[in-house]
């Protein structure tokens, strides 16, 4: 980068500032003093007497500054010669760059100080932690101060110790005096930081103090502004601490030399004069932001010297209009100069946006007054030509509904799929209940891995399907949980080590599962019973596979005690004599190069720095590159030596640990991941993540090679490794042993890099009460009581003096008998179905709400705890045996369907009766009988229910009376039954939105447990229709379809995705083309010759168009059209018009029809095409077009 740039940055500081330190730090520098001679040069020249004779000692003073002042370090031969020839007049700066500090010599102009030299110190550069406080600091100058006596100071051996004492400080930087910070137990030197001036300000001051005495000088007052910018660099930017040690000097010496007030005016326009010239120099570098913050900088210095300089003395007034007259006009010209250079910029960017506005012309040419129609004219032309000379084609309206509802079956896909996939993991788990001992280890680590993957893909493919939908969720988490038991088992017999640690899971995490079947029961009972004997060989310990390392963890026991303890022993071996021989190998590196370093220290001591005289004889030159003693120091500066890492942590738990998940067996692995993606990602509700590690173990580049690390947990750390920060690379010498070999700089513990969490720095509370708590709707005034812990999955709810006392925060809109009472359900699990059937045979709940409904399903199908005689019905459902409480129950059952039975709007109590009346079927024999002629009866009650907007409830809850099929019969359907099956399921599809998520959750839940009861009895159907399928499809067809009155069913052949093909004959016998059914015995889809009955088009093109023309299309009720070309016609007229609707190409034709005349429907879209436009734009928009 252009030295001028950097020095920009350094004198300007704007606020974009470079991200990275300066690579030619000693170019800027010098710069910056030619910078300010050119400066004091033109200060002395306007001016006369004292004051310019002060300006040329500065001017004299910032030359020697660059002969002494070498590449940042000071040379004593130069140096002694300035101190040995100091003036009255004169004064030395120098900046001893390696300990931060400013150093100012000068001999006072105080009487009582006549016959002194003055020493002045302070800090050359703020720390970075008080620059990112606070980016303005307000500092006093000097810092201390000393004066030594003449003869003292011009002692030859006080001057050479002195010169050699500074040349020796400005090179070195002992380490005693950099900042520190601890990493990994280390005290580590923090090369970024500045350096304490302590050498300077209190060693050096100490020892000149000893030869003098300190005093307290007149302190300047200064703001320091700095600042700490990186991004992605070794070092940060930091204002060059040289500009403010010349400033700092420039300062005092005018304070001193000229007074106060008179010091800072020249030295305040000596600032504007080096801003002026630096804005001057760098017009053609910087961007015109920076040159206009440059410049408003320097406005503002203008305006407040001019401020500053009214109500002073009238001597103070004639020096600043001296100066302002003499430097005015230059520092007019140069603001002028970049003021027009914006305003020039801003004009031809003004000029570059504006659009011409060209006049239009007082008449239109005729050409412009005909329409082109250049966007629909070939559209229009198609349009007239099809109605003229072709016959519309019939094929493209099969392939549009082909598909019906491509959403609904989408959805249904999906869950199918994970039906099947449920259904597949219980047959194998069947299959593999028991583990055998005495199987060999590879054939046990081959099933823990089919295990794991199993578990792993289905939680991966669950996804939202079962959203709010407790009894779909119970089944997934059902499904889990046995796999892991099975998986856990295999583990232990593979890893006996496993069963002194606890399982994670508790016997209670079941108890919140709502089954709709008693054999789902059993199975959870069973995953519950396992949990129970896995606890007890833990011996009720608390620790977990999954705890960070520490004493008694896993990882330090398996290496102790298992089989694998040698291999892991070995390994470790192998890393610490690796990591040892590395360390000697740096260890004798660091002390040949500290020789080195020794050697070359003793020949930059003994050398000088070569001059070259000039020929006047009043100046000399030097030659870094030829100077045999620059040559010596830069080969000292480019001695560096990398750091080393200890591979492996220093407490020996953390190292066994490390070398235990180097080697981890796949098998253990395998099942901790299995494990805790249940955990995470299922049994705790979802948290927010942790802070990203920043190394896992498998990346660290020490133990890569060492690395087999097969799963997903394993270790990681929060802190860097010293390899990947800068204390790694080449550190400067002289540097002691302990800073280049370092310990192990990680903070190791678990992490899984799957679900982003550290499993050891979270409590570990596995719950599934986020899965099946009990969901109102938000509008129910009953929500707001569910928030209490008193109602959660696993307790047994409010006690009797909790709901007692609520009584005064009853809501408004209830009755307090009915908020009462709907706590009451919800407390004593065991006395739970008593009250439901208390409030069954009261009026205090009102039965036909939706928040009635789910509080009765959650009621009815959780699961509970098991007790120790209730057997597999546990303590909530146990009552079932008493054929009293069944009795009971069916009889209000019964009494609850008589009432609603003429009333199609029920459909919630009816969801409540058949609800109830399958948990009898379900948990009893005796009164199996009663309890099926209860669901028949409900059967004929929701055939009857005929009314439109009830039409998909009634057939989603009379194909729920079928359920029982599941439970307590294998027998295939009657004809009868089966056709009424097929009337339900084809009436619920009929009537589904095309969008499922338009549905209430309720229902929509109705809808997922239709589709999973016919996935499990899919078998059953079709035997069902192999045997009846003739007279009861005809039936159902005939419900359906009033033409079907006239036809019978030639043929009925099983197709591919459980689709029927049906042939339909008339009653002649004669078969009529293109009359054929098709159904869907999973989904209920039901098409004749590929179209729905009654029903428009559901394509995207066709819902478009209808719904812009019609509105709600699922209003409009159509049948089979008889125009050529035309697929459906409208049932209903729309002002006098037949509405025909047919394809051409697969694109939707409407023709609207009256008489003989007739009218096509011509989209709006082709009237414009981007930004073109054929008709005026409110001609096109929210209009409809005919031809």
């Amino acid at each position: 980068m252009d030295p001028l740039r950097n020095l920009f940055y350094h004198v300007a500081l704007p606020a974009k500032l470079p991200q990275r330190s300066d690579p030619n730090v000693e170019d800027v520098e010098r710069a910056l003093v030619d910078l300010l001679i050119v400066a004091s040069e033109q200060m002395s020249y306007v001016q006369q007497g004292e004051r310019q004779q002060a300006w040329n000692c500065i001017k004299q003073s910032l030359l020697c500054c660059k002969s002494f002042n070498i590449g940042g370090k000071l040379e004593r031969g130069q140096l002694y010669s300035h101190l040995r020839n100091l003036h009255q007049s004169e004064f030395l700066i120098l900046h001893v760059a390696a300990q931060n500090a400013g150093l100012i010599i000068y001999k006072p102009t105080d009487p009582e100080l006549s016959g002194h030299i003055l020493f002045e110190a302070f800090e050359a550069s703020p720390k970075g932690e008080a620059v990112l406080a606070s980016q303005t600091l307000s500092w006093d100058f000097p810092g201390s101060a000393v004066v030594v006596p003449n003869s003292t100071f011009y002692n030859d051996a006080f001057l050479e110790t002195l010169s050699a004492f500074l040349e020796q400080a400005s090179v070195e930087s002992p380490q005693k005096f950099s900042e520190y910070i601890t990493k990994a137990g280390r005290a580590v030197a923090e090369e970024r930081e500045t350096p304490d001036p302590s050498l300077i300000t209190s060693l050096l001051l100490a020892i000149l103090e000893a030869n003098g005495k300190r005093i307290s000088p007149t302190r300047l007052k200064k703001r320091v502004k700095d600042d700490v910018c990186w991004h992605n660099s070794e070092r940060p930017w930091r204002r060059l601490p040289y500009w403010l040690v010349l400033r700092v000097g420039i300062a005092r010496y005018l304070a001193t030399m000229l007074g106060g007030i008179h010091g800072r005016i020249q030295y305040k326009f000596f600032m504007c004069l080096v801003h002026e010239m630096v804005l001057n120099d760098t017009r053609d570098i910087i961007e015109l932001e920076e040159q206009d913050f440059l410049k408003k900088k320097l406005c503002r210095r203008l305006f407040k010297l001019d401020r500053d300089h009214q109500g002073q003395s009238q001597m103070v007034q004639d020096t600043y209009k001296s100066l302002s007259s003499a430097l005015a006009p230059r520092f007019n010209r140069t603001i002028e100069a970049i003021a027009s250079r914006h305003q020039t910029y801003w004009n031809y960017y003004k000029k570059a946006i504006t659009k011409p506005i060209p006049l239009l012309p007082r008449r239109a040419d005729p050409e412009d007054q005909r329409l082109s129609l250049s966007c629909s004219r070939r559209d229009l032309n198609n349009i007239r030509a099809r109605f003229y000379n072709t016959v519309l084609q019939r094929s493209s309206a099969p392939l549009v509904n082909s598909h019906p509802k491509l959403h609904i079956q989408a959805f249904g896909n999906g869950l199918l799929k994970l039906f099947g996939e449920e259904e597949q993991i219980h047959t194998s788990l069947i299959e593999a209940a028991e583990v055998n001992p005495s199987l060999h280890d590879d054939v046990i680590s081959a099933k823990i891995k089919v295990l794991h993957d199993t578990i792993i893909h289905y939680i991966n493919q669950i996804g939202h399907y079962y959203d709010g939908n407790v009894e779909q969720k119970s089944i997934m988490l059902l499904t889990l949980m046995e796999l892991w038991a099975t998986l856990d088992e295999a583990a232990c017999t593979m890893f006996p080590l496993l069963y002194d640690f606890h399982p994670v899971f508790t016997p209670q995490l079941m108890e919140c599962l709502h089954f709709p079947f008693l054999r789902d029961i059993a199975r959870a009972r069973s995953v519950e019973t396992y949990l129970e004997s896995r606890i007890a060989e833990s011996g009720g310990t608390r620790a977990t596979l999954f705890d960070d390392p520490g004493k008694g963890c896993f990882a330090e026991r398996y290496f102790d005690e298992s089989s694998d303890s040698e291999a892991l022993e070995d390994l470790l071996f192998e890393i610490q004599s690796n990591a040892t021989l590395q360390r000697e190998m740096k260890e004798s590196e660091w002390k040949e190069m500290s020789d080195e370093y020794d050697r070359l220290t003793k020949a930059y001591d003994s050398a000088t720095c070569v001059y070259v005289q000039s020929l006047d004889g009043f100046s000399s030159t030097h030659d870094s590159w030829s100077c045999p003693k620059c040559q010596i120091e830069r080969a000292r500066a480019r001695m560096t030596i990398d750091a080393f890492e200890s591979p492996l942590p220093e407490a020996p738990v953390m190292t066994k640990t490390v070398v235990f998940e180097l080697e981890c067996p796949e098998a253990l692995s395998r099942y901790r991941d299995a494990t805790w993606a249940i955990l995470a990602r299922v049994a705790r509700e979802p948290q927010h993540p942790g802070i990203n590690p920043v190394l896992c173990l498998q990346d660290y580049s020490e133990l890569r090679r060492y690395s087999n690390i097969p799963g997903s947990i394993s270790l990681a750390s929060t802190t860097k490794s010293f390899l990947m920060t800068h204390y790694r690379h080449k550190k400067r010498l002289p540097v002691d042993l302990d800073q280049v070999c370092l310990p192990n700089g990680l903070r190791l513990a678990y992490y899984d890099s799957a679900t982003k969490a550290w499993t050891g720095r979270q409590e570990i509370r596995p719950t599934f009460e986020h899965h099946c708590k009990l969901r109102l709707p938000k509008n129910s005034p009953f929500s707001a009581l569910l928030q209490s812990p008193s109602f959660s999955v696993y307790g047994n709810g409010p006690s009797s003096y909790e709901i007692a006392a609520s009584h005064t925060s009853c809501p408004a809109e209830l009755n307090a008998h009915e908020y009462m009472a709907f706590q009451y359900l919800l407390s004593g699990k065991s006395r739970r179905w008593i009250s439901i059937l208390t409030e069954l045979g009261s009026s205090n709940l009102n039965l036909s709400t939706e928040t009635t409904v789910l509080l009765f399903d959650h009621l009815a199908h959780q699961m509970g705890a098991a007790g120790k005689h209730q057997g597999l019905l546990g303590v909530i459902h146990s009552i079932f045996q008493d054929i009293s409480f069944c009795e009971t129950l069916l009889r209000h059952l019964r009494m609850k369907l008589e009432v609603i039975a003429p009333n199609w709007r029920e459909t919630h109590v009816m969801e409540i009766v058949i609800t109830l009346t399958l948990r009898l079927v379900a948990f009893t024999t005796h009164q199996t009988k009663m309890a099926l002629d209860l669901l028949y009866e409900a059967r004929r009650v929701t055939l009857r229910w005929n009314w439109q907007s009830y039409l998909l409830w009634a057939a989603l809850l009379c194909k729920r009376t079928y359920a029982f099929h599941q439970m307590v019969t294998a027998q295939d359907l009657n004809s009868d039954g089966l056709a009424a099956f097929v009337e339900c399921s084809a009436t619920a599809y009929d009537n589904l939105p095309n969008d499922i998520m338009s549905l209430g959750q309720l229902i929509r839940n109705a809808y997922v447990r239709d589709l999973r009861m016919m996935f499990s009895f899919r078998s059953q159907v079709r035997r069902s229709i192999e045997r009846h399928g003739r007279n009861a499809m005809l039936a159902a067809l005939q419900k359906l379809w009033p033409e079907a009155e006239s036809k019978y069913i030639h043929t009925i052949e099983f197709g591919e995705d459980n689709w029927l093909q049906i042939q339909l004959d008339d009653s002649l016998g004669d078969t009529l083309e293109g009359f054929q059914a098709s159904y869907n015995h999973i989904f209920g889809i039901l098409l004749i010759n590929g179209q729905p009955l009654s029903r428009l088009p559901t394509d995207d093109k066709s819902t478009t168009i209808l719904e812009e023309l019609f509105g709600n299309q699922r209003a409009l009720m159509a049948y089979p059209s008889s125009k050529p070309g035309m697929t459906h016609h409208l049932a209903s007229k729309m002002k006098d018009h037949e509405i025909h609707i047919g394809y051409d190409g697969g694109n939707p034709i409407v023709r609207a029809i009256k008489g003989t005349h007739v009218l096509e429907y011509v989209p709006s879209k082709i009237f414009y095409k981007d930004n073109s436009f054929d008709l005026p734009a409110d001609l096109v928009h929210n209009c409809i077009h005919w031809l």
